[in-house]
């Protein structure tokens, strides 16, 4: 996660230490590096979606084209960045469930490619209209004017096909925007999250154990 904050460093740090012991961990990550099933991919009938970072500093690109190329029914989405766990915020955590929508859903995919045609400041921008924030609240956050804010919603209008605001935290919140919800790991795992600390960590791992049984289920 070469594009994570110190802040998300450690959070995903606490997470792992909590979701297992070291030992399994080794045991895990020593076995992980022995298996080889390649021979089996050929026989895999299912449509599969892979996905993955042109850039992943953790698995060579190379070794998600080698799973396309072996299975008849594989849609290979190569996404950009560094990252092997995607980090809300980044243009990949968009763009895979994006993909993964289109993929479950085919027919009813809504556009989510749009938001990968955004700049850095107006991800910015979109990402604190998703939480809620007004135009005033933006300017005085990211230390601009409140006419740049104006004029940076009007090209993330036209870019993500809306009309409005209120549209536009729609279509935001439905891509992963504005809602912490949406990646639990990167909130604070204990000292920030209070009273009932046990439940909500449990609802962090559980949530990503399914994200990322999901990921290994198409690799």
């Amino acid at each position: 996660m070469p594009g994570a904050s110190k802040e998300q460093m450690e959070d995903w740090n606490e997470l792992q230490h909590r979701s297992v012991s070291s030992e399994t961990a080794a045991h895990h990550k020593l076995s992980h590096d022995e298996w080889d099933v390649t021979d089996l991919l050929p026989h895999i009938k299912c449509l599969a979606l892979i996905t993955h970072c042109r850039d992943d500093a953790r698995v060579p690109y190379s070794e998600g084209r080698l799973l396309a190329s072996q299975i008849a029914n594989a849609r290979l989405v190569t996404l950009e960045g560094k990252n092997h766990v995607l980090i809300k915020g980044d243009p990949a955590f968009v763009e895979f469930f994006a993909a993964l929508r289109d993929f479950v859903q085919p027919g009813k995919r809504q556009a989510e490619t749009s938001f990968t045609e955004l700049s850095r400041r107006e991800w910015e921008v979109l990402e604190l209209v998703a939480q809620g924030l007004d135009n005033l609240q933006i300017s005085a956050h990211l230390g601009v004017a409140k006419k740049t804010v104006r004029n940076v919603m009007t090209n993330i209008f036209d870019k993500i096909f809306v009309e409005n605001r209120q549209q536009a935290i729609v279509r935001a919140r439905k891509a992963g925007f504005g809602a912490t919800h949406h990646w639990r790991p990167s909130l604070p795992i204990q000292s920030r999250l209070g009273s009932g600390t046990s439940a909500q960590l449990r609802d962090c791992c559980s949530d990503t154990y399914r994200v990322r049984l999901l990921i290994m289920s198409v690799q």
